[in-house]
This record gives C-alpha cells, sequence and structure tokens, in this order.
C-alpha cells in the first residue's frame, strides 16, 4: 500500500517562516495581531507547503493591510497599448501585498494642457498617489504642484513632466531610443536619401527627446542622410496616414521613416498600399499587435517598445513605496530597457 502524502502542520509552517507554532496560531485565529513581516512570512511559507488554509492567511492580511487609491491619468482610451497599460496596472495593484489597492483611471481625449490639469486636478481628495503621461505644459505643474501640496506624490511614466515637482519618472531613455532608431535607419538603408520624422506633438517631452537623440545620430554618423523638419501627427491614424501618403508620392529619394509616438497604424497603411515598403524603412513605437503583424510583412524595420508589464510593476512598485513612507522625496528617474522587436525575432 502506498504512503500517504503527508499534510504540512504549523509546525512545518513555523519551522520554514522561522517563527513559533504560537505564531503561525495567531495568524491563523486571528485572535492577536502579528507584526506584518512575521504575518507575511508566515503566509509564504504556507504556501510554498500547499497548506490547506493558505487562503485563510491570505484573507487575514488583505482584512488587516492599509488601503491606498492609485489615481492613473492616461491619454488614448481606445489605442491598444494604453488598453494594455491600464490593465496590466490593475493586476499589479491585485498583486500588492501589504496594501489593499484600488486603481481609478482617467483619460485624456486631448493633448491640451488644460485637459490633463482638470483630470490631475480631479484626484485630489480621491487618489493617495497618482500616475500619468501627460505634457509637460506650465499648467500641468501647477497641477502637480498642488496634488504635492496635499500629500499626494505624482510619478511621471512615459512621457516625463513637471521635473520640480513630480516624484519619479518611470519609462525608456528616450534621447537614446531616438539614436537606436537612427543606428537601424543608418545601417539598413544602403542608399543616402530623405528620413522623415513624425512626432506626435510639441509638449511631449519623450517626443522630443527621440527626435534630438535621432538627428544626433545622424549628423554624427551618418550625415549624407537629409532629415526632414519634424511633422505633427498629433497621435493619430488617419493624419499619420495622409502623411505618409504625401511623403511617398512627392519624396522619391525618401529612404526611411521615424515616428516617435503614436499613429503608426497609419503609417502601416500608407506604405502597405504604396508598394514601396520594402524601399522605404519603418521605425515605430511602441510594440502592439498591428506593428508585429508589420514587422513579419516586412512593412516595418523596427518596433522600439516599452515593455508593459515591466512599466506597470515599476510604476505601481514606487508608488507604493510613496504611500507606505518607504521612499525617498528626491526626483528620479527608472529606466527600463526598451522592448526592440526586428524581423528576424519578431
Amino acid at each position: 500500500m502506498m504512503d500517504r502524502v503527508k499534510r504540512p502542520t504549523m509546525a512545518d509552517i513555523a519551522a520554514r517562516a522561522g517563527v513559533g507554532i504560537a505564531t503561525v496560531d495567531r495568524v491563523l485565529t486571528g485572535r492577536r495581531r502579528v507584526r506584518e513581516e512575521n504575518a507575511r512570512r508566515v503566509f509564504e511559507a504556507a504556501a510554498a507547503l500547499g497548506y490547506h488554509a493558505t487562503p485563510v492567511i491570505r484573507y487575514r492580511l488583505d482584512r488587516d493591510a492599509p488601503r491606498a487609491t492609485f489615481g492613473f491619468v492616461l491619454p488614448k482610451k481606445n489605442q491598444e497599448f494604453y488598453r494594455d497599460l491600464s490593465n496590466a496596472l490593475r493586476a499589479e495593484i491585485e498583486d500588492i501585498r501589504d496594501l489593499r489597492g484600488t486603481a481609478i483611471i482617467r483619460y485624456a481625449e486631448t493633448q491640451d494642457p488644460a485637459e490633463y490639469a482638470d483630470l490631475l486636478g480631479e484626484m485630489t481628495g480621491t487618489a493617495d498617489v497618482v500616475g500619468a503621461s501627460a505634457v509637460n505644459h506650465p499648467l500641468v505643474g501647477r497641477a502637480v504642484e498642488s496634488l504635492a501640496g496635499a500629500g499626494i506624490p505624482v510619478f511621471a511614466m512615459l512621457n516625463d513632466f513637471a521635473p520640480d515637482v513630480r516624484r519619479n519618472f518611470i519609462g525608456l531613455d528616450n534621447h537614446r531610443a531616438g539614436r537606436q532608431a537612427a543606428w537601424m535607419l543608418a545601417n539598413v538603408i544602403h542608399e543616402p536619401g530623405t528620413i522623415a520624422v513624425l512626432v506626435g506633438g510639441n509638449l511631449w517631452q519623450a517626443h522630443q527627446l527621440r527626435e534630438n537623440g535621432l538627428r544626433s545620430y545622424f549628423r554624427e554618423h551618418a550625415p549624407e542622410f537629409r532629415l526632414r523638419d519634424a511633422v505633427l501627427n498629433l497621435e493619430t491614424r488617419h493624419i499619420t496616414y495622409a502623411m505618409v501618403q504625401d511623403f511617398v508620392a512627392s519624396q522619391p529619394d525618401l529612404r526611411g521613416i521615424y515616428i516617435a509616438g503614436g499613429g503608426v497604424e497609419g503609417a502601416i497603411d500608407a506604405l502597405r498600399e504604396s508598394g514601396r515598403a520594402r524601399r522605404i524603412r519603418l521605425v515605430v513605437h511602441p510594440l502592439t499587435g498591428e506593428t508585429r503583424a508589420a514587422i513579419t510583412d516586412g512593412i516595418v524595420t523596427m518596433v522600439i517598445g516599452t515593455p508593459v508589464v515591466a512599466l506597470a510593476r515599476s510604476v505601481v512598485s514606487e508608488m507604493a513605496a510613496s504611500v507606505s513612507g518607504r521612499s525617498p522625496d528626491a526626483s528620479e528617474q527608472v529606466l527600463l530597457s526598451p522592448e526592440v522587436l526586428l524581423p528576424e525575432c519578431p
């Protein structure tokens, strides 16, 4: 007869967690409070051992954990990237171990600084901490200053803003991303010509840094290329489509296009219809289902993506530490490694 599998006991949990059996009993029964660190160790030990009452321990931890509301302001509610980011932020908040977090997400419909300032202002009295991807403008800066004055720290993600008053910036090294785009274009284009540059707007600091990085690389290493002045596509598909159609028709020596922000789907459509996709190299942000498919189809040469899960994890971790009083007040940057997609490694 086969031996029965031995079920873990409180003594097993205590030994693994490095606490006494009495501590395990108090965590299970909830009769007396236990230091959070010890309660967490008991939970982790119980989960690792497959203890049958692990859900009870998790319930007690969640019940006793302080509450916190995480407010977010994002652009482009209907864009795939921001939908994915919203879902990732909610998932990370649900996984916080020492806080019972709730997410509130608001979306800007335009690039108007006043709209972003209003959305940030609405977080006063509602959120305990705020994360945002917003335009960089004095109106936004005053809204962030007002939140900070009310004891609500603000974290910038993807696009930096209000650097004097926001807490941290979490995102890519955008100047470096622009240079990476330039390196790719300069090395895969065999016949020098014109490079077109599209940015989402003049108030997106990330786009400006990417453009500056692109231009600095070409000045230093490939001056034989002619870079057009950047044009604004407002990160919309139909405007980008029309612009790229015009570039293809009016620039016989067009060799490359760099899109520093959104709206890239329009460029993909225009190049696919033009029949010149393999002669005009396209480097874009962000990584989505459409840009991934366009890599496979040979329309896009390179995608420099922000890793959504890593971004959400870093943002929520920084915000949670701030709410818990575990992070310094000094302004800092948390720079993520880009998620680069190329035709031979889709």
